[in-house]
């Protein structure tokens, strides 16, 4: 399936340079860098106004996944208006906003924060706009981060399986039931609890297990995370989810409990 980005913003987005005899949409290169796989689109238009680009966006019946913005091209418009009206105090709202987009993204998990203050920009002529270089290293950030960004969520979106280990009332219990609903916490136990009482007999064990296994197989197949917190003494008791980790293409993860 692939993701839609959408880059949008002013001159800066439309790759402005050379004042407006040339344009060079830093786009183009994060579409090469991302491949067939991702279908990035732009909307740079010079001199809109935030109000506008408002308006478009919210005209648009289009979805996408990433949105990037550059701000700062009607920040002298901004001022001339501010001056006219006498509201010499909005320079310093304007000002502050790196501040407190800043505060915003290390307080948002989902929100990347591309920190321009930290990458050499080749500015053009005016002082405003980038060169043709300046572009060409503003779209290989972006695809960097947005490569990074890509590879932690398909990271992060992999299915698990969690096999908790230790002895009666070393906490393994306790702990898979810590786990996001979101993982299915199974155990041999559960084939013991009769009508919320605990009543174990060692002659059904093989069916005990044996029903941990179809419960994991039916969350793993779900596309669900599970954690399996058995006693786990011996090697060929675990080795089955092992094969189940294989088979469904999630990471194993071990972890002891003593």
């Amino acid at each position: 399936m692939s993701r839609r980005i959408l880059c949008y913003g002013d001159s800066l987005t439309a790759g402005y340079t050379t004042y407006g005899t040339e344009f060079f949409p830093y786009v183009k290169l994060v579409s090469e860098r991302l491949g067939p796989q991702s279908i990035v689109e732009h909307a740079g238009l010079c001199g809109w106004t935030t109000a506008q680009m408002l308006r478009s966006a919210y005209s648009s019946d289009s979805l996408f996944d990433v949105c990037s913005r550059d701000c700062g091209a009607g920040l002298a418009t901004r001022l001339q208006k501010a001056e006219k009206e006498g509201q010499m105090y909005e320079h310093v709202v304007i000002l502050s906003v790196n501040t407190l987009i800043r505060q915003m993204c290390s307080t948002q998990p989902k929100s990347r924060l591309i920190d321009l203050d930290l990458v050499d920009l080749e500015l053009d002529m005016d002082g405003l706009h980038y060169t043709v270089e300046g572009y060409t290293t503003l779209g290989n950030t972006v695809a960097a981060a947005l490569e990074e960004s890509s590879s932690n969520a398909t990271t992060a979106s992999r299915k698990k399986l969690h096999l908790f280990r230790g002895l009666p009332g070393s906490g393994k219990t306790t702990a898979a039931g810590a786990l996001p609903k979101s993982v299915v916490p199974v155990s041999a136990d559960d084939y013991f609890m009769i009508q919320g009482k605990y009543v174990f007999d060692s002659s059904k064990l093989s069916e005990a297990h044996q029903q941990c296994q179809a419960a994991a197989v039916q969350a793993l197949k779900a596309g669900r995370s599970v954690t399996v917190h058995n006693t786990f003494t011996q090697a060929w008791e675990m080795a089955p989810f092992v094969k189940l980790a294989a088979k469904y293409d999630a990471d194993l993860v071990v972890q002891d409990f003593f």
